[in-house]
């Protein structure tokens, strides 16, 4: 199992955002329940430039990972390859994707949770439980898993 994501840079341009989010809200009289709730209409050049940070980080983050499991697999089984017959799970738990959930096309932010689709593979690690993979059919909770997330990748 390989944990590992943008290395801070997503956390970096997320709390910019959310800063302009929030000075946004605020200066146009909206009142937020909580200050982090703050967001950017679709379209708007705000909310174009949030995801191509938002997408940037996210294809880095990914291929962090493949080169680290590539890496690893090197150091580890010298000459070894990962053959296509087997599963590689790799899955992020902090990302923003668009959905559809009860008939609706909406815009879904994870922070610490996986999102597990009928047929997806997807990694949960609890606190005190050893590694699960699994596949929605066969998931112990729902499509998003809170747990202590892992991924793997090649």
């Amino acid at each position: 199992m390989l944990h590992s994501g943008s290395r801070g840079v997503g956390n970096v341009m997320a709390s910019r955002f959310i800063g302009i989010a929030r000075e946004k809200a605020l200066g146009g009289k909206v009142r937020l329940p909580d200050p982090a709730l703050a967001w950017f209409d679709e379209g708007t050049d705000d909310f174009n430039d949030y995801m191509d940070a938002v997408n940037w980080a996210q294809a880095y983050a990914k291929i962090n990972r493949e080169i680290m499991m590539e890496d690893v697999m090197a150091a580890v089984m010298p000459g070894a390859e990962i053959s296509s017959d087997e599963p590689v799970v790799d899955c992020h738990h902090n990302y923003v994707a668009r959905e559809t959930h009860y008939g609706r096309d909406v815009w879904v932010t994870r922070k610490g949770a996986v999102h597990a689709g009928r047929g997806e593979l997807a990694s949960s690690r609890g606190a005190w439980a050893p590694p699960r993979i699994w596949s929605r059919d066969s998931a112990p909770r729902s499509p998003s898993c809170r747990p202590r997330t892992a991924r793997a990748a090649r």
